[in-house]
């Protein structure tokens, strides 16, 4: 075989190598880069069906203080049962805006660093996890989202307004 042609054949096979390297490389990078950015959604995601489920906490509180003051031949009286459910509302509120706070603290710049790191990878693809640019306003939105919940807004909780 000539040596020009094993030369080519090298060049040939060493350029197809590289360009499966780096397809492989940039293969994980992006699959690297969008599994932060879904990480950081998902975090915010669990908080938020975390505090949903959490809205019939006070009366569910308040239908096992009843039954259990029933097993002990206790009567829970309806005004004290209101104020209970008043109260676990109201702590339910400061509670669930100090977890919307803390989850907007904690990840507003790792989520920002993970989504300019994955718009490098796969803009496009950034652009739609972004929710075209809803979710960089993420510790705003939070923010928003903590103000509107008021103790009012659980179910069977009544306001002082």
């Amino acid at each position: 075989m000539d040596p020009k042609i094993i030369g080519l054949l090298g060049t040939a096979l060493s350029a197809i190598i590289a360009a499966l390297s780096y397809w492989a490389k940039t293969k994980h990078e992006r699959r690297r880069a969008t599994r932060a950015v879904l990480y950081y959604l998902l975090e915010v995601e669990h908080l938020v069906r975390k505090m949903h489920y959490a809205r019939n906490l006070p009366n569910d509180c308040v239908d096992e203080m009843r039954r259990t003051l029933e097993i002990n031949g206790l009567v829970l009286t309806e005004p004290d049962a209101e104020a209970a459910v008043e109260e676990i509302g109201q702590f339910l509120h400061v509670f669930a805006t100090a977890e919307f706070q803390n989850l907007a603290a904690t990840i507003a710049e790792p989520f920002e660093k993970a989504l300019v790191e994955l718009s490098r990878e796969d803009p496009f693809l950034a652009f739609t996890l972004r929710g075209r640019d809803q979710l960089v306003m993420l510790p705003q939105k939070l923010a928003e989202l903590t103000a509107s919940i008021r103790p009012s807004d659980v179910p069977g909780t009544r306001s002082n307004v």
